[in-house]
């Protein structure tokens, strides 16, 4: 895994933890 893989993998992650949340714009 490359280091674009892993910040998009990472950024991901983030962004449907933030939707289950209930922000799902926070990383839109």
């Amino acid at each position: 895994m490359n280091v674009g893989e892993k910040i998009s993998n990472s950024l991901r992650h983030v962004s449907t933890k933030t939707t289950i949340s209930g922000s799902p714009l926070v990383f839109k």
